[in-house]
């Protein structure tokens, strides 16, 4: 398997205001297999830096899902919530992995 981002991780917002409470945000990429000879189901997740407070709904550091991939691009969205106080940072990082644990994509998001 080749698993591959062929876009920007994109955020939507890509900034907000601290301390974040539950704020919602879209993660949007596109992700292919060049390698693969039919779509197959990977599990992709998201990864926030261990070194913030910062934490997805339920309190964790990651969130995944399921996702049917192939030789095309598919659009994938994670649409979730983050919360925590922030202080001192100045934008934080979120990461996509695939199943393999190989880093895919990752993306900055401002705060203000």
């Amino acid at each position: 398997m080749a698993l591959a981002a062929t876009s920007d991780l994109v955020p939507d917002p890509t900034s907000a205001a601290r301390p974040l409470k539950s704020k919602s945000f879209t993660f949007t990429v596109d992700v292919m297999d060049d390698e693969a000879t039919r779509p197959k189901k990977v599990t992709l997740e998201l990864r926030l830096a261990s070194s913030n407070d910062l934490v997805f709904t339920g309190g964790s550091k990651s969130v995944s899902q399921d996702e049917t991939i192939g030789k095309v691009p598919v659009t994938v969205t994670f649409a979730i919530k983050i919360s925590g106080a922030a202080a001192n940072l100045g934008f934080f990082r979120v990461t996509l992995f695939d199943d393999a644990d190989n880093a895919l994509m990752a993306c900055l998001v401002r705060l203000e």
